[in-house]
C-alpha cells in the first residue's frame, strides 16, 4: 500500500483527488443520461429502421418476383391461345378455300368434260359425213378410172 502512496505522491496525487473523482463520476452520470442515453437510442433506431427497410425491400423483391413469374405465365397462356385461335383459323380458311377450290374443280371438270363430248361428237359427226362422202367419192374414183 506504501507504494502505490509513494506513487500518487510523485503523481502530485493530493486529497482532491476523491473531489475530482467525485466530479467526474456525476458529470458521467449526467452526460450519460443527456447524450449517451440519447445517442444509443438513435442508433437503435437507425439499426432498427434500416433493418426494417432491408426486410421491407427484400418483401417487394419477393413479390415482384412472384408478379414477374405471374406476368411470363399469363404471356405464355396468351401466346399459346393465340397460336392455337391462329391454328383454328387457318384450319377454317384451309377448309372452306379446300371446299371451294374442290366445287370449282368439279365444275371445271364437269365443264370439260360436256367440252370433250361436243368436240369428240362434233368429230365423229364429221366423220360419219367423211365416210358417208367416201363412197361416193370411192364410187366416182373407180367410174373416172375404168371408163
Amino acid at each position: 500500500m506504501e507504494m502505490i502512496l509513494g506513487i500518487f505522491t510523485k503523481l502530485g496525487v493530493d486529497s482532491t483527488i476523491f473531489y475530482q473523482f467525485a466530479v467526474v463520476v456525476v458529470l458521467f452520470f449526467i452526460l450519460k443520461t443527456l447524450f449517451l442515453n440519447k445517442l444509443k437510442e438513435v442508433i437503435l433506431l437507425r439499426e432498427e429502421r434500416t433493418t426494417k427497410l432491408e426486410i421491407e425491400a427484400n418483401k417487394k423483391m419477393n413479390q415482384a418476383q412472384e408478379l414477374s413469374a405471374q406476368y411470363k405465365t399469363k404471356m405464355d397462356k396468351c401466346f399459346n391461345d393465340a397460336q392455337i385461335f391462329f391454328r383454328e383459323k387457318q384450319s377454317a380458311i384451309y377448309s372452306s378455300e379446300k371446299e371451294k377450290v374442290d366445287a370449282f374443280e368439279f365444275h371445271m371438270s364437269t365443264e370439260f368434260q360436256k367440252k370433250k363430248e361436243e368436240y369428240i361428237s362434233g368429230l365423229q359427226a364429221k366423220k360419219d359425213l367423211v365416210m358417208a362422202q367416201a363412197d361416193d367419192l370411192t364410187q366416182e374414183l373407180t367410174n373416172k378410172l375404168t371408163y
